[in-house]
């Protein structure tokens, strides 16, 4: 089995910012022989995971703070512990043909202290059950040291490839939500005592309490109207802070700062909620629900593009990737050239690799809406065509 790999980087923040979805924590301390072991255990849950594969940012689990635990002995083990995931490294090691994509996780303390601790961890993506389903082990106990000085961080850089984590015979992924279940055992004291705590029993309220602040509507000072009529009101500070657009418009004396509303004629009243509810929760919602329908996705990414809120328009791009077909070749393709999406135009050009998907492409609307577009852009597909044919007959 490969060992857990130490890190120590300067780039994870200190403390733990909490996860965009609903997480729970758990800690219980037993008695083992003369030694004391602090069991503590953090489930994170992240839903829509296959959106949010593509991403190399880091995300933070809820942090267990041994300083509020309150029990006698502890002292020592004074920190805050939690997990670190980046959904997408990619890796290749000697003796290996290409790169593969896996997702990054370890575990983290923070100390202000410099005291090492030794801890043995676990870390489990679990079922809807509860139960292991996948699992990476460290059974000889490693040392988390303290402030300024040795590693703050173990794990695995290639804790689980995504070809098995995506693979849905593994059921590794449960309505595409990933929970995720770390067991951390530490040596805590030589005092004997049992005791159990349940610290920071919802420490994850912030999705939940922006999601009611747009839905409920209170305290709302700006007015979105959509193409259709449609009006939403809004509140300039979240609109500001999530969009280098919106800012722009409010920090000057513009019509729509003056009168508190702004008139958006491109977008439809369903779309630009979708934008919204995004813009105040990352919710997904509207993505997941469309299905293989790519038309949501495709409004919803040319939205984001234009109103700069990145997030949404590359969870946009990864929803076409995977929904590319006949019917749609052609718009997408005209679509990722005009919002520079690299991955959407590689993936509707392997597409029209396949002679059946390019024969239907030539007869169908697809190659008129390109050649209409860009005739540039139908060069390129048919270079690639080209190529394919003279890689056949060598």
């Amino acid at each position: 089995m490969e060992p857990a790999s130490s890190s120590s980087s300067a780039s994870i923040a200190s403390s733990a910012n909490h996860g965009p979805t609903k997480e729970s924590l758990q800690v219980r301390l037993f008695a083992h022989q003369n030694a004391h072991i602090l069991k503590m255990q953090i489930t994170f849950k992240l839903d829509h995971f296959s959106f949010q594969q593509h991403l190399t940012t880091t995300i933070f689990s809820p942090a267990i703070k041994s300083s509020e635990l309150q029990l006698n002995g502890l002292a020592d083990l004074d920190g805050v512990w939690y997990l670190v995931l980046i959904p997408q490294i990619l890796s290749r090691r000697d003796g290996e043909e290409k790169e593969r994509a896996f997702v990054s996780l370890h575990l983290r303390r923070d100390s202000p202290s410099n005291k090492e601790v030794p801890t043995r961890f676990f870390l489990r993506i679990v079922n809807d059950a509860g139960a292991t389903v996948y699992h990476r082990d460290c059974a000889k106990p490693v040392i988390f040291s303290g402030k300024g000085s040795g590693s703050v961080m173990w794990g695995w850089d290639r804790f689980i490839p995504h070809d098995d984590l995506f693979n849905p015979g593994n059921n590794y992924l449960v309505d595409d939500s990933l929970t995720l279940e770390a067991e951390i055992q530490c040596l805590a004291t030589t005092r004997t005592f049992t005791h159990s705590v349940s610290p920071l029993a919802d420490c994850s309220t912030l999705t939940a309490d922006l999601r009611d602040m747009y839905s409920g509507k209170e305290f709302c000072d700006f007015v979105l109207i959509a193409n259709d009529g449609k009006e939403l009101e809004t509140h300039r500070n979240i609109v500001a802070a999530r969009s280098d657009v919106f800012r722009a418009m409010l920090q000057h004396d513009t019509k729509e700062r003056q009168t508190g509303k702004c008139r958006i004629d491109d977008l439809d009243g369903s779309t630009l909620d979708a934008l919204l509810a995004y813009m105040y929760c990352d919710t997904l919602e509207p993505l997941k629900s469309s299905g293989k329908n790519s038309r949501v996705a495709e409004e919803l990414l040319k939205a984001a593009d234009k109103y700069r809120v990145s997030g949404l328009k590359a969870a946009c791009e990864h929803q076409l990737i995977s929904n590319v077909n006949q019917e749609n070749v052609g718009r997408l393709l005209v679509l990722s050239d005009m919002h520079m999406l690299t991955g959407l135009k590689m993936q509707a050009l392997r597409f029209l690799k396949l002679p059946e998907n390019l024969t239907v492409f030539m007869q169908e609307e697809g190659v008129n809406t390109v050649k209409r577009y860009k005739k540039v852009l139908l060069e390129e597909v048919v270079t690639g065509y080209d190529a394919l044919v003279k890689l056949l007959k060598k």
